[in-house]
């Protein structure tokens, strides 16, 4: 599983940084697409502070400027992938509990499932994202995982 959760971080970054170029070349972007991405790159610090005991929850609707987004794209990537490449497959399965931003719960969920959600959850809103990109250029990228995997 810990190469299948490597893979789609891999993918992840890939995709992100594909959008957050367009992001950057489009004269005046969309800001409710600027915003989703940010929304993406805020999930990946929640959940990252989640499953390492950080004390800081993060903030999952960030306000960043498009101009901010390549570095933050960068950084939880190597978060990630740094964090990832030392965890077994058995503590994957370590069940993280957690309150959501509005204070509810107390949850529990594997890591592996969070990891999965955020692959999901990033797929959902890049294609909003790109919808939104699709009002004002005719040049948006594929993101399909499928498309990477040929690419790579």
């Amino acid at each position: 599983m810990k190469n299948v959760i490597l893979n789609l971080m891999a993918y992840e970054y890939w995709a992100n940084q594909r959008v957050i170029g367009v992001l950057e070349t489009t004269g005046n972007p969309p800001e409710k697409a600027v915003t989703l991405m940010a929304h993406i790159l805020g999930a990946q610090d929640v959940w990252f502070n989640r499953m390492t005991n950080n004390p800081e929850p993060g903030v999952s609707w960030p306000q960043t400027p498009v101009t901010s987004l390549r570095h933050l794209a960068e950084k939880y990537y190597t978060n990630y992938t740094n964090w990832l490449v030392n965890l077994t497959n058995e503590e994957l399965i370590t069940v993280v509990t957690y309150r959501n931003l509005q204070g509810d719960g107390p949850f529990q969920n594997t890591m592996q499932d969070i990891l999965l959600h955020l692959g999901n959850h990033s797929a959902y809103h890049r294609g909003q994202v790109i919808q939104l990109l699709k009002t004002v250029r005719d040049d948006v990228p594929a993101t399909d995982y499928i498309v990477w995997k040929r690419e790579v």
